[in-house]
């Protein structure tokens, strides 16, 4: 049995959202699951026209090494508009760091572009013409009929390569997408309208051509079920799910935050809300619990570590007026895992309002490092937290502004969780994969 998990997204540019996280992971665990399951297991990766190539690493570095500086650059170029991952795919050619979202901000961006944008397409467009009559510096590799082709990630959402994996599939490989969570088909008012036809179309599509599907939850499992049952799916795979592994393992415990950030947690107690600004984090109840709670303690502070995502310019404008009227409120957009952990160690609880989601990889986190949680009552917290969250309603802000002011006046006894290791979870993983299709 030949197993190959597809890191093409972790290939294009790193982001470090939680579903790369997954997706790393797996990825790096796939040799120590390959021994103990007496299975091989490959990452690979896929470029447009040419087909999968097996890679040693799941990153930009792990792609230019199986097919060459020539063919990694013209890749790039070939999505002309995405000039960021253009100038890091030179830049990770030549050996050096890639540029950080931080660093392509502002003025900054302006002047990058001024002096690079010449040079970097002269450049790119010189390898892409030299691309069409050299070959990659290795072949890409044959997937056979009955191998198995996982997508753990959003790949899939892509339509040209959702029309690869159609191919595939009708020549007998066994598909496997691990689905994070189905809400941008069924909460239509939580995504951008285009984001909602395209994500129902393509999932619908891709779960068609599935042999099986995976899940980060019980709950997502059960969504999953639910929304193939309701649209009628044609054959439906089979549903499992799995437990997914929670360590920041980009994290270096010796790397010190940034002065911004040590100034954010000088008062005490401070909290702490990490992810995206996007209308299912309910930043907005988060807000209107501390406006509540700072009439009576204006010092208690709130820091928000998330970047800007969508459909939230009011919650962005009121983070932004509450900042400049000198509530104790701070907004970090891009912190590195050392820094969030340093987060999650230092304070005083984690406040996590999600009116839905499909596992809640924070929550988690911050267990791991011993940051008590208060979070709200859905059936994914109560699955994933159990007995060691604190939950609060959704219909109030009253009940969490008082379990914030309670912990502010008596600090909780900060958690033990026991939870898999990405290791331990990437053997369970692949090994439910293995006994699915063994069991044939």
């Amino acid at each position: 049995m030949h197993i190959y998990i597809e890191c093409t997204e972790l290939t294009w540019h790193v982001i470090h959202s939680g579903i790369q996280r997954v997706e790393r992971n797996l990825a790096a665990n796939a040799i120590t699951a390959s021994s103990h399951l007496q299975i091989t297991i490959q990452p690979v990766a896929y470029v447009r026209g040419k087909g999968f190539y097996t890679i040693q690493e799941a990153s930009p570095r792990g792609l230019l090494k199986a097919i060459g500086p020539l063919h990694f650059i013209s890749t790039r170029f070939r999505k002309f508009r995405h000039f960021r991952q253009l100038c890091n795919s030179i830049l990770t050619s030549v050996g050096r760091a890639e540029l950080t979202p931080s660093q392509w901000q502002g003025g900054n961006k302006l002047l990058l572009l001024f002096i690079l944008l010449i040079p970097v397409y002269g450049l790119a467009a010189a390898c892409f013409l030299a691309s069409l009559v050299i070959a990659p510096r290795h072949a890409p590799i044959a997937i056979r009929k009955n191998d198995i082709l996982i997508v753990p990630g959003w790949s899939w959402m892509d339509t040209d390569f959702l029309d690869e994996l159609t191919r595939l599939t009708r020549q007998g490989i066994r598909l496997v997408p691990l689905i994070h969570d189905v809400i941008p088909a069924t909460h239509p008012e939580l995504v951008l309208p285009s984001t909602h036809e395209e994500f129902r179309r393509n999932i619908q599509k891709l779960l068609s051509i599935s042999a099986l599907a995976m899940a980060n939850s019980r709950f997502t499992a059960s969504e999953l079920t639910n929304f193939m049952l309701n649209e009628d799916t044609p054959s439906p795979p089979a549903v499992q799910h799995f437990r997914m592994g929670i360590e920041l393992d980009l994290a270096n415990k010796r790397q010190a935050p940034n002065p911004a950030l040590q100034q954010a947690f000088a008062n005490i107690p401070t909290y702490l809300i990490v992810g995206t600004i996007e209308p299912k984090k309910n930043l907005s109840f988060l807000l209107d619990a501390f406006e509540l709670l700072w009439e009576k303690h204006p010092g208690i502070t709130l820091v928000i570590v998330g970047k800007y995502g969508w459909r939230a310019e009011h919650t962005r404008a009121r983070i932004e007026s509450l900042i400049e009227a000198g509530r104790p409120l701070y907004w970090f957009q891009h912190l590195s895992d050392s820094e969030l952990a340093w987060c999650y160690r230092h304070a005083r609880a984690l406040i996590y309002p999600s009116l839905i989601e499909g596992f809640g990889l924070p929550l988690l986190e911050a267990l791991l490092h011993g940051c008590p949680v208060l979070a709200s009552d859905i059936p994914v917290f109560r699955e994933i937290g159990g007995e060691h969250c604190r939950y609060f309603p959704l219909d109030d802000p009253t009940p969490l502004s008082a379990l914030i002011e309670e912990y502010a006046a008596n600090p909780p006894s900060r958690p033990r969780v026991e939870w898999p290791s990405w290791q331990e979870s990437a053997v369970e993983f692949f090994g439910k994969i293995r006994d699915h299709f063994q069991a044939r």
